[in-house]
């Protein structure tokens, strides 16, 4: 047989505070709820079980109650409830339902805990789940986008400043052999037109590829900081759900402020809902753009990239040229120059061109 995955299973998942004594054993009015947890329920003809996983949970809490006949009786009439509804959906399985069945079927979930005098922290519906899924993937998301954000802006700042250095350099050989025109002064102006390239490219990016990647970061920034919101929402509506319940269980004559508390209820699931939707139909849109459009960002880095080489080739075809034409010398033949030994370095050198000058009658005394 089938196993239901039922919306029953994140009953006892629930955060609990029982103000029942302590029980030991299972009495006999926690066992008809054991046995009516026990029971079928049927989804297009096909008789689905829970898990005794979740079967063996609700033994264990209830080893920590003592229930009445009358708890009980409240118990088992929730339970069949929620089972009414999940045969009317005429789904297969609970993954099938329609959001307004789940929101149904979770509204009737958070009234379980109510016979045993417990109160609890409302199980998360499924639009709510898939939101914060989708969310945490786009935080993860962000991150990758956020580094190449920083890469297209470090690619352009390193095409310019490749440039920058290379011309400098040319500009200093120019600067050596000192005649204005020679051919690295040409050539260093030729690196000042493909610096002139590299900042078009640098332009380029910042303008056509950097903005889309900056909107996509400021969408998911503002998804995170609305799941934040609908999180804060979703606990005050709890809260409200519960002050309400709870006070619709007493007498008549001890419904203190019901009707505050009735209206504080409604608007508060109000807000938390119409946010949830509002951020279901967002995660998808946001989700699917940026899935669809953002190989279009690359395209058009890639398109950038390709029409810059094709520029900066040309100008390096033109600096080869003149690379080409430059006259040189022979660097391994030896420079002309008088060695060290013979240098008027030394002193005993100076001597001795001062007595042949002195023999040659050519040398000049101070006066």
């Amino acid at each position: 047989m089938k196993k239901l995955a039922s919306i029953f299973v994140a009953l006892l998942l629930v955060a609990v505070s029982v103000v029942s004594a302590f029980a030991a054993d299972i009495n006999a009015n926690e066992k008809k709820v054991l046995d009516e947890l026990k029971t079928s329920v049927k989804m297009q003809g096909k008789d689905m079980y829970l898990p005794d996983s979740f079967v063996n949970q609700a033994e264990n809490y209830f080893n920590t109650i003592d229930m009445t006949a009358e708890q009980a009786d409240e118990f088992i009439a929730v339970i069949k409830s929620g089972k009414t509804q999940l045969e009317a959906t005429g789904a297969k399985n609970i993954a099938d339902c329609t959001t307004e069945q789940k929101k149904e079927l979770f509204t009737t979930l958070g009234k379980v805990m109510a016979p045993v005098g417990g109160t609890a922290t409302h199980v998360k519906d499924e639009i709510t789940l898939k939101i914060e899924k989708d969310v945490k993937e786009f935080l993860e998301l962000a991150k990758r986008i956020k580094k190449i954000q920083d890469k297209f802006e470090k690619l352009g700042k390193d095409a310019k400043e490749q440039f920058d250095e290379h011309r400098k350099a040319l500009k200093l050989c120019s600067e050596v052999i000192g005649e204005e025109g020679n051919v690295f002064d040409q050539c260093a102006k030729l690196f000042e037109e493909a610096d002139a390239l590299a900042a078009a490219y640098e332009q380029k990016l910042a303008s056509e590829v950097i903005p889309p990647v900056k909107k996509y970061l400021e969408i998911l920034a503002s998804m995170e900081k609305r799941t934040k919101i609908l999180d804060d929402r979703r606990r005050a509506y709890d809260r409200a759900y519960d002050n309400y319940y709870n006070m619709l269980k007493k007498p008549a004559d001890k419904q203190v402020g019901l009707q505050d508390l009735k209206v504080n209820f409604q608007n508060t699931r109000d807000s938390y809902e119409y946010l949830r939707d509002e951020l279901a139909v967002d995660c998808n849109n946001v989700g699917k753009e940026i899935k669809e459009n953002f190989g279009q960002i690359c395209q058009a880095f890639m398109k950038n990239y390709s029409a810059y080489m094709k520029d900066t080739e040309a100008v390096w075809n033109k600096i080869e040229s003149f690379a080409e034409g430059v006259q040189v010398g022979d660097l391994d033949k030896s420079i002309t120059y008088t060695p060290t030994e013979q240098s008027m370095v030394g002193e005993p050198n100076v001597q001795a061109k001062r007595q042949a000058l002195i023999d040659e009658g050519k040398y000049k005394p101070v006066e």
